[in-house]
């Protein structure tokens, strides 16, 4: 237990009641850097503790870890302390206290500000210092597992609790932050937004067509579906329309993503205002990465659209509203609701990784590469794995392919170095990507990079402005 003092004070020996002012004085040798601390003994009401306290000339206060203070039994009023450091980082402790400590080496008592040091891992301190000593460990050593937050800890119990099999596919549910959750009326926000939108079409047949063919997809796929009049008269505990936009990449400019707008506020709130965006439960990137150039045969494949293989219960869908008008005329929109996970919801990423990972467990004895390829080896939806042999690589990706079948999910666009994979895994591969292993280069993209199959690299691209 080490306090930390602005002055510097020094405990002579146990065996000796006076009270002395001493200097303490290192300096740094060769092999290591030594700490200016001194032993010193702390008085309170229920015991007296011989401790160390450490010696900081750059401070300009005296702290005290509140673990320790708590142990003396000393107390005092509640104030807010902001600790600042060099680099303009600052922190604010509300729950400070500041106190009178008897210490021994001072003839008089002396104030000292408490701070409650073991916080949980997410305060801005925390955040700089593991920045900075990240960089050292990058990729060697595996971060300590942190604590979980009240917050992840409810919506881990609902993914739990809310998520089942149903059909073939997986259900679940909306994050909510809280039971009794009352939503506002945003019909009227939802409904000019359609007009803003409707306004764009009718100056842009393109994106008309392209609208009008994504929902119609999308309504054959059962994704959505357009509630009838007896459904919208009927009363619902929570209702909620989401906004919709267009998303193109620029990397794929002929493909469009709809994306539904839960963060569009109404009176100051979004849907994902009262969203949890639950537990991180994504593999880490630079480790997927690293593994993926670990041997000499790699796979790499995605699940097609991942989002909208998990159905949402029937409850939340109403939470999922939105316009859309049935003919080319766009005349008044009618009330379309989303029975599948949406992009934008904030808690939809970690419940899909919730479901993948769900779903693996069962096969973990019987398909164990393929489990901990799904579990360890895919980044969001891109599954990024390298093994040392043809035969291992090809019974990787049926075995991986059979256990994501059975949730739902879709593996694609597969991609391989080696040509005895790809001709293995030709009936399971679709155009989208560019499998071709020939003498000329063959780029595609991989978690914002640029794979170069044949000379096995990653390449990147840069646009000037």
């Amino acid at each position: 237990m080490v306090v930390s003092f602005f002055t510097i004070l020094c405990y002579t020996t146990p065996k000796d009641t006076r009270r002395t002012d001493l200097s303490c004085n290192v300096h740094q040798g060769q092999s290591e850097i030594l700490f200016r601390i001194v032993p010193v003994m702390l008085y309170g009401p229920k015991k007296a503790i011989r401790t160390y306290a450490f010696v900081d000339d750059g401070s300009e206060l005296t702290l005290i870890e509140q673990s320790l203070s708590d142990e003396l039994g000393v107390q005092g009023p509640t104030k807010s302390l902001c600790l600042r450091w060099t680099g303009g980082t600052q922190k604010l402790e509300q729950r400070s206290q500041q106190i009178n400590l008897q210490i021994s080496g001072v003839h008089n008592s002396t104030n000292v500000q408490t701070c409650e040091c073991n916080r949980e891992p997410d305060d801005d301190l925390h955040k700089v210092v593991k920045s900075y000593f990240s960089l050292d460990s990058l990729g060697v050593v595996k971060p300590d597992k942190l604590l979980i937050s009240h917050q992840d800890q409810r919506a881990q119990a609902l993914l739990e609790t809310k998520t089942r099999y149903v059909g073939g596919r997986y259900e679940s549910g909306l994050l909510w932050k809280y039971d009794d959750v009352r939503l506002p009326d945003n019909r009227a926000m939802a409904l000019n937004r359609w007009k803003c939108l409707q306004n764009r079409m009718k100056k842009n047949p393109v994106l008309l067509e392209a609208l009008k063919a994504k929902i119609d997809d999308h309504v054959s796929k059962g994704y959505v579906r357009k509630l009838s009049e007896e459904e919208l008269q009927s009363p619902r505990s929570r209702v909620w329309y989401l906004p919709i936009f267009p998303v193109i990449n620029p990397n794929k400019p002929t493909k469009m993503r709809l994306v539904w707008d839960a963060a569009a506020t109404v009176h100051g709130v979004s849907l994902n205002t009262f969203l949890l965006k639950g537990p991180d439960q994504l593999t880490s990137l630079l480790s997927v990465l690293v593994q993926f150039r670990e041997f000499r045969i790699a796979v790499s494949g995605d699940i097609r659209e991942m989002f909208h293989q998990i159905r949402i219960r029937e409850e939340d869908q109403h939470c999922q509203r939105f316009f859309w008008a049935d003919d080319d005329r766009l005349s008044e929109p009618s009330v379309y609701v989303v029975q599948v996970m949406t992009f934008g919801a904030c808690c939809s990423p970690s419940t899909a990784q919730f479901v993948k990972n769900m779903n693996t467990k069962q096969y973990e004895r019987t398909h164990p590469e393929a489990a901990n390829a799904i579990v360890k080896r895919h980044y969001v939806d891109d599954m990024l794995v390298s093994v040392e042999s043809t035969e291992e690589a090809i019974q990787l990706v049926r075995d991986v392919k059979r256990i994501h079948t059975s949730a739902g999910f879709e593996m694609r666009n597969w991609i391989s170095n080696c040509r005895k994979v790809l001709d293995a895994v030709s009936e399971e591969t679709t155009n989208e990507k560019n499998l071709d292993i020939g003498e000329e280069s063959t780029s595609e993209k991989v978690l914002g990079m640029w794979r170069d199959t044949s000379k096995e690299c990653f390449t990147y691209k840069i646009f000037r402005r």
